[in-house]
């Protein structure tokens, strides 16, 4: 169910109450029902009411300094840049608008550990702390006996961070410091920037579009920006209409139980119910060849990350159901990891499945002609918003200026909210950088699919697989315990001596030793699935078994994503409200091919 639209318009009451906040007690009471296995129900699922499987009409295309709102493809995209999809058209225009409210995630509690690498013993307490600059493309302590499974238990241990503007100068001046030099990069800089050269609307108007009112002033931010914020804007920018969304987004206050406040908890609730609606191999939909059936579709609803922690970590022996919570004597007590106290997949439901994948040409062909089209309109856009630009503060003042290196912890939420995070960042969203300016074209698949375990096309996921007894290629671990991630030279970024870092189905996966740790497990969840399939199906080819176990992988990726992180990171009440609930048996019916 997306967010409704009247004849004339959004209603303003109604959307200012979408952007409100659900109350805490809603949230434990909604948090402890929807995490619970779904009882298995004979039959159908009711015929949901044409409010639940109704079009979300798509808001107009904000670009900054436009006099009018023009209408255009689904403007709340978040990380989307060029997937061809069946409904593309949809997700053009505004990409790195959606991107900004996302990459809030990865870089502000993506200031991962708040500038430094905690690792913690397999009690829990802590034991070593490393600078994260330090660790950027050098993920080495995997390699040492027991790091693996600290780093793992220093996240599912360590509090994540508050949302508000503090930014850790580990992202603002260090990012892939030189090591002669000691230059670093800005992210926080270079994401203001990158906004600005593809024209995004500055954050006055996007908060009207999400419901609340647009301010005169800056004291008209009052409602959901705190009075020292307010002031700190007013240092910076001339005018309330030129503030960026990625600083004015940072300065509201969040929602209760989420990490963000209500614009970006509106773009990114939106962004994520048409990645759920747009998608044809959705694991919920209920669309031959790929679907899966009713008993398969209940085994997937028990599944969770601490389940695949448990089963593709070194030797962890227990962990809280609920990761992305911190544990507690009551309601999030740390588990055995054997037995059935943490639920998973049984995969005898695949005994006997047999994959078969078929696009249609005609189907691919209209993706492209429509694709060739979006991206000729969006390049012409941009061209004459660039001459027609007005001078803003510069991206490095503002950053040095507004997001500060100050830690504040959360008080429930652990690092692994910011960890999953920066893994689905980098499945939906790969866009290169040309000669300074950030390109249009996305190089992954766009999708919540898992392509940061198997690849973004064929010739990647050649390269990534065994090509036996479907399983993904690793690396020997040297100390005789589970495999690690492939290694390749070709990365020009990576800090090894020898100049070989870990590669996934993502070419980041390098980049920071938890988002490498988080890589591993996905790699060996994928083996440990193939391994099972192949002893219950011991007549199926090495294609059966991959495609089976990647298609098990993917269901797994979308469904903590959608019922452990994005109720963390919106809240129950944003959960509720754009439809990203998943359905507690049968078949999802709300795909839309366009």
């Amino acid at each position: 169910m997306g967010p409704k639209k009247d004849e004339k318009g959004q209603d303003k009451k109604k959307r200012s109450s979408a952007a409100a906040a659900a109350s805490p007690d809603d949230d434990e009471q909604q948090e402890d029902t929807q995490e619970q296995p779904a009882k298995k129900v004979k039959g159908r699922s009711k015929k949901r009411s044409s409010s639940a499987t109704g079009e979300t009409p798509p808001p107009p295309a904000l670009l900054r300094h436009q006099s009018t709102w023009t209408q255009s493809p689904n403007l709340v995209v978040m990380m989307l840049g060029g997937a061809a999809g069946p409904w593309y058209p949809r997700l053009v225009h505004g990409r790195l608008a959606q991107d900004q409210g996302c990459r809030k995630e990865h870089i502000q509690n993506c200031t991962h550990f708040r500038g430094g690498d905690e690792i913690h013993g397999t009690t829990g307490q802590k034991v070593k702390e490393r600078p994260i600059a330090s660790t950027f493309y050098a993920p080495f302590d995997l390699y040492e006996r027991g790091k693996f499974d600290e780093i793992l238990e220093g996240m599912v241990s360590s509090h994540a961070q508050n949302e508000d503007m503090a930014i850790s100068e580990a992202m603002t001046s260090k990012m892939f410091e030189d090591a002669k030099t000691g230059v670093g990069l800005d992210l926080a800089a270079q994401i203001l920037q990158q906004g600005r050269d593809h024209g995004i609307a500055g954050y006055n108007r996007w908060r009207h579009l999400c419901g609340l009112p647009k301010a005169a002033s800056f004291q008209g931010l009052s409602d959901v920006v705190a009075p020292e914020n307010i002031k700190k804007l007013q240092g910076i920018y001339k005018h309330v209409d030129d503030v960026d969304l990625f600083t004015g987004g940072l300065a509201e206050k969040p929602n209760c139980g989420a990490l963000v406040g209500p614009t970006f908890g509106c773009l990114i609730g939106r962004q994520f119910h048409h990645l759920r609606r747009g998608d044809r191999y959705w694991y919920e939909d209920d669309i031959p060849p790929s679907s899966f059936t009713k008993e398969q579709l209940y085994e997937l609803c028990k599944t969770s990350l601490g389940r695949v922690i448990c089963d593709s970590s070194d030797k962890l022996q227990h962990v809280q159901p609920k990761v992305m919570l911190e544990a507690d004597s009551f309601l999030n007590a740390p588990m055995a990891c054997q037995g059935k106290h943490i639920k998973g997949v049984d995969l005898k439901k695949w005994k006997t499945a047999s994959p078969n994948f078929i696009i249609p040409d005609k189907m691919l062909q209209e993706s492209i002609e429509r694709a060739r089209r979006d991206i000729t309109n969006m390049r012409d856009s941009e061209w004459n918003l660039w001459e027609a630009r007005q001078p803003l503060p510069s991206p490095r003042l503002i950053s040095t200026n507004m997001h500060n290196d100050v830690s504040a912890p959360h008080v429930r939420y652990t690092l692994m909210v910011m960890q999953w995070g920066q893994l689905i960042d980098h499945d939906i969203i790969f866009t290169p950088i040309n000669k300074g300016y950030r390109e249009q074209m996305n190089q992954v698949t766009g999708f919540v699919d898992a392509s940061h375990t198997h690849g973004s096309d064929k010739c990647e996921q050649r390269q990534l697989r065994m090509l036996t007894d479907g399983k993904l290629r690793g690396t020997p671990n040297p100390l005789r315990g589970k495999l690690l991630l492939p290694t390749e030279q070709e990365n020009h970024e990576c800090q090894a001596p020898s100049g070989r870092c870990f590669i996934g189905g993502d070419t980041r996966a390098s980049e920071q030793p938890g988002l490498t740790a988080l890589h591993t497990l996905m790699m060996r969840e994928h083996n440990c699935v193939a391994g099972e399939l192949k002893r219950l199906n011991k007549h199926w080819s090495d294609e059966q078994l991959f495609q089976n176990a990647r298609r098990i992988v993917t269901a797994i990726n979308q469904h903590v994503t959608y019922n452990e992180w994005l109720p963390r990171v919106l809240g129950w009440n944003a959960v509720n409200l754009y439809g990203l609930n998943l359905l507690p048996e049968g078949h999802y019916e709300g795909y839309d091919a366009y």
